[in-house]
């Protein structure tokens, strides 16, 4: 027979699972109701209080469709300004809720969202993906991440889990989008998790992690401040951080960044990547005519396909034949390297060119290829590179 300890144990593990289901299932609820207030909200005409399901804070985010818009008071006048009347707010519906508690604090909610409006105007929808944060209690969404469905009103694309001004929109091909969906919701987890552990004096492999996380997640100077504290712990990253670099071209300093560059080539005289951010560089700051001037000039080998690739960055070969002239007999890995780089640097010589579409096409197979993203942690930087590129020229 069991005593009376035996049945106090046995009473507690049958007890705790359905305590942890309970709570689970009155978060999700606690979840769902913001989603369901903001719609109906938004079908009464209250674009502020389709806004209450918002963090209100400069770190709220919207991104979709490679444009992206942060802050809670510049989110609201947008709404305000472009559905000015209860005929372009039309009705709107979520379905399809999928959610995953991450923690106490944050949860993930993929949805997705119905517009429908007048004929004239034309329905829309799509699917999103949100980080929700709980904030005094209450379950507000935190990023905003919408991919709009093509409709038969060519003017509507996704935003904000609703459809923005077809100026804005590019046709970006169904499995691009998918990769830059999922890593954009890869990256908002990162960066919920990161400020979860952030300390008050970040080790230099934290620096680093913060850094590189500021950068793929396009707040450049950020990402710079960071790179620099890094330099600040160890002085010998002076003369070979080439990710600040590439950062400072970004976040508009190119001539800084050119000095980087400068700098590296005295440390690696070898590698022509670094030759090709020195004329990015000097392209930007200085014009075609400089930068083809100041172009480095390399005597020893360096690994394939770069020295092709500076042909090109020369004015020897063309973004076509550089693509073209890959080796058939490469091993499918090798072959997927070389195109991976190819139709990066392809795409980043392209647009300083100002020619933006055929940029785009070269960044495309450069986003879809799937070396990069499992390769090492260069590869996968310069991945990014070549994504965040391509979300610049959409949004341009």
């Amino acid at each position: 027979m069991m005593n009376a300890a035996t049945l106090f144990l046995l009473g507690c593990m049958i007890s705790a699972p359905v305590s942890v289901i309970s709570d689970e299932a009155s978060t999700r609820a606690a979840i769902l109701d913001t989603l369901h207030r903001q719609a109906a909200a938004w079908n009464a005409g209250d674009i502020p209080g389709f806004m209450e399901g918002y963090v209100q804070s400069e770190d709220l985010r919207f991104a979709s469709g490679g444009s992206i818009r942060r802050g809670w008071r510049t989110t609201l006048e947008r709404f305000q300004s472009r559905y000015n009347s209860r005929e372009l707010m039309g009705t709107l519906r979520f379905s399809d809720f999928e959610v995953l508690l991450i923690s106490d604090e944050y949860a993930e909610v993929f949805g997705a969202f119905h517009l429908s409006r007048d004929d004239s105007i034309g329905d829309a929808s799509g699917l999103f993906t949100l980080l929700m944060r709980r904030v005094n209690g209450h379950w507000l969404v935190l990023h905003d991440h919408t991919s709009a469905a093509e409709t038969e009103n060519a003017a509507d694309n996704g935003e904000a889990k609703l459809p923005k001004e077809s100026e804005e929109a590019y046709e970006t091909p169904p499995d691009v989008q998918a990769v830059l969906d999922a890593t954009q919701s890869e990256l908002d987890l990162q960066a919920s998790q990161q400020d979860s552990n952030a300390t008050s004096t970040p080790t230099l492999p934290e620096l680093s992690q913060q850094a590189d996380l500021a950068f793929y997640r396009g707040d450049f100077e950020s990402a710079v401040r960071k790179y620099k504290a890094m330099m600040s712990l160890d002085p010998r990253l002076k003369t070979s951080h080439w990710r600040l670099g590439i950062a400072l071209f970004y976040a508009g300093q190119p001539k800084e960044g050119a000095a980087v560059f400068d700098r590296y080539h005295s440390y690696d005289n070898v590698d022509r990547e670094n030759g090709i951010w020195r004329f990015l560089c000097h392209y930007r700051a200085f014009g075609a005519e400089e930068a083809q001037k100041q172009l480095l000039r390399y005597e020893k080998d360096d690994r394939h396909p770069f020295p092709r690739v500076y042909q090109m960055f020369e004015g020897r070969l063309s973004a076509a034949d550089l693509v073209e002239n890959i080796p058939e007999d490469l091993t499918p890995s090798d072959r997927d390297a070389r195109l991976f780089y190819c139709h990066l640097y392809a795409g980043l010589y392209l647009a300083v060119q100002e020619k933006p579409d055929a940029a785009k096409r070269h960044l495309e197979q450069m986003i879809v290829n799937r070396w990069a993203r499992s390769a090492g942690f260069g590869p996968r930087y310069m991945w990014h590179v070549g994504r965040i590129h391509y979300l610049q020229l959409c949004r341009d």
